[in-house]
This record gives structure tokens, sequence and C-alpha cells, in this order.
């Protein structure tokens, strides 16, 4: 069963311990000696301010002031969001050089995080006393404020820049793993609850909830057995059936073929667009397979990472080349979207069979896997994009 991730309506603080936010905002604005602010959607700040100057102490403890800088507070991330990556201004409250870095959730803008203050730009002592006027500040102290700041070369507020998306990003990736823990602990919580009740009740309604117990212990049988991300059976699901498959195979004299494929050069794909990418990937790699196969008689195991393993009964090694490469071209023909980029991928594939007729190396699954996974190996030997699987 694939999880869905629900982001309608998501803030930062709803996946986040913002307190450990404000310390990182705090640690950031010191050590590289910026004014640093994390602000919602609206400019409103969740995280900050931190290390500002005087002079915009002065601005924002004035009505007029606070309502501008939320503003430039808005539309600088506004814009950041728009180009996907760091957009620096003058802010547009004062002037003062500012930049805005997003703080993304699979495609969806919750936060910004804001820096600035230490690159003046364009702003001197007649900006200053107009704009005083123009708020209603005492422009004496905003002079005074504004005489004892310290100014960073453009190129040293640029590099301060480029840390500040890496810690962004850091905490989009974060905030991603915590959203997708919490809507899996949400699910079991919920199957938790439903089968306490199930337990309370099953004295006094034996006959009439013994049905809806055998399905929820279905449904939980079931969660154990899939991959949440991806909707394929998982690895508990293949030790617990894969031996079976070949008892029986045994039994009836029948073949059985199994297929490990890898996706070539995945870190590449999570290095490049990130791990969010990274999951749509597999998630999608699955999707791609699972109308290639048979329906009720082939099953796709998440077997590990990038790794998936098909298990094809009644399908000798011939049989099994034919299909695995069928796949393999599929893959190499099907791209996958990624906020608007087609990605391309390939795979590996490594095949071992059971033939009930001939003279073989198998005597339990182990074998089975061992071979597949051998056979693997030499595909990506052979230069990827490969289904290796001689006779055994």
């Amino acid at each position: 069963m694939k999880t869905e991730i629900k982001i309608e309506n998501l803030r930062l603080e709803d996946i986040l311990d913002m307190q450990h936010i404000r310390e990182l905002n705090d640690a950031f604005a010191f050590s590289m000696n910026l004014a640093s602010t994390v602000v919602d959607l609206k400019g409103n700040p969740i995280a900050g301010p931190s290390n500002h100057s005087h002079v915009c102490q002065l601005i924002r403890s004035n009505s007029r002031g606070l309502a501008n800088c939320m503003e430039s507070a808005r539309i600088l991330g506004s814009k950041a969001h728009e180009t996907g990556q760091p957009y620096s201004s003058p802010c547009y409250s004062l002037g003062f050089a500012d930049a805005a870095a997003p703080i993304i959730i699979q495609g969806k803008h919750i936060a910004t995080w804001l820096v600035g203050q230490a690159y003046l730009a364009q702003v001197d002592e007649n900006r200053i006393i107009e704009y005083s006027r123009e708020i209603g500040v005492d422009e004496n102290a905003m002079l005074r404020a504004f005489r004892s700041m310290k100014s960073i070369p453009p190129e040293e507020f640029e590099t301060k820049l480029d840390f500040l998306w890496r810690i962004a990003q850091t905490v989009s990736t974060l905030g991603y793993n915590n959203l997708k823990s919490n809507l899996i602990l949400e699910r079991l919580r919920k199957s938790q609850s439903e089968l306490e009740a199930y337990r309370q009740n099953l004295e006094v309604i034996v006959e009439k909830r013994t049905s809806q117990l055998k399905k929820a212990l279905e449904k939980v049988e079931q969660l154990s057995l899939t991959d949440y991300l991806t909707g394929c059976f998982n690895r508990q699901y293949l030790h617990k059936n894969l031996d079976n498959e070949l008892k029986r195979s045994k039994r009836y004299q029948k073949c059985l073929s199994i297929a490990i494929c890898d996706i070539d050069h995945f870190k590449l794909i999570n290095d490049k667009y990130g791990h969010q990418c990274g999951d749509h990937v597999l998630s999608e790699f699955a999707g791609i397979i699972r109308p290639n196969i048979r329906d009720g008689i082939d099953t796709l195991v998440r077997y590990g990472g990038e790794e998936f393993l098909l298990l094809l009964p009644e399908t000798d090694l011939s049989g099994a080349l034919l299909i695995a490469d069928r796949l393999r071209r599929r893959i190499e023909e099907t791209p996958i979207v990624w906020e608007e980029t087609a990605i391309r991928i390939t795979a590996s594939f490594g095949i071992a069979a059971y033939d009930y007729g001939g003279s073989h190396q198998i005597t339990n699954s182990d074998d089975l896997i061992m071979i597949a996974d051998k056979n693997l190996y030499q595909a990506k030997a052979n230069g990827r994009n490969v289904v290796f699987g001689p006779a055994q």
C-alpha cells in the first residue's frame, strides 16, 4: 500500500521541533554575523528574529515599519519559491540587501528562511531620514543606529547565502522524513485503536464483530507484508513465501524463476534531485513493472533500497530472460516525471531458475537468491541496463 503524503495547510511547526529550529536560527545568525529569521508564507516570524540590527529593531517596533517588513518577507519568500533557489534583493522596506531561501516539502512552499542587514546595498543617510519620516520613527535615533552598522562585501554575502541554502535544503529533507514517519505512526495508532476497540467489545458482540475482526487482522497482516512506499510486498513476505513456492515446484514438477533487478546509478538521482525525488522514482519504478507481469501469479517484492525481486512461478530460465528483457526495455523507454523534469532510468537484472527436470545446484530458496544476486552483479559488470542469467 502506497503512503500518500497529504500536505494541505501544512505548517513547519507541525512536523519539526521549533525549539531546535530557533536554536539553529540563532546559531546561524551569530556565527555568520547576519540578521536571520524564519517566517511563514505571510511573513510572520516563526523562528527569530535573531541578531537584527538596532536600525531594524527600531523599524519593527513601529506598526507601519513592521507591516512593511512582513510584506517584504512575503514577497522575497514568493520570489524564492518561484525560482526554486535562494533569492537576493534589496528589502522592500528600507532597502538593505536581504535574501530568502525557501523551505519546500514535496513541492509545497511552507516557510522561508530570511537573512540580511549585513550588506547595506544602496542605503545611505538620506534614505534613513526619508524612511524614518515615512513610517514615523525618530530620525536621529535611526541615524545613530545606522552609523553604528558594519557592512560586508557583496561577494561575502553571496557565500553565506550559499551556506543558508544548504541548511534550508537539509531542513526540507528533515521535514519530509518527519512527515512520512508521522503518517506511518498515525496509521499504526489507528490500527491499534481499532484492534483495542474490537477486544473490549468482543465478549458482548462476538457474532457481530467476528467478521469485522477478521478483516482488521487481515489488514494488519497485509500492512506487515507490504512496503509502505511502493505498495510492493516486502522482504518479510518473500521469506514467508519463497520456500513454499520452491517446494510446490518440486512437488508438482514445475519450473520456478526469480529475477533481482536494481535501478542503475540510483545514488546519482538522490544526489542530484534529493531523497524525496528518490522515493518518487522507486514508487514509479514499481508502477512500471506491475502492469507488465501476470496479475495474481507473479509477485513483485521490494528487496531492499533500490533492489526489487520478481517471483515467477511456472517460468523456466528462457521465459524469465524474455520477461526481464521486456521489463528492461519498458523501464528504459518510460520517463519518470519529477517537478516537470523527465528523469530517464535503466535497470539491471540477474536471473536464477529452478528446473525440475535437469541437474542443478538449487536445493533451497537461499541458493536461488544467491545465484540471482551473483548474476545481477555480472549484469552490472557487463555495463548495466543488462539482463544476465546463464543456465545453471
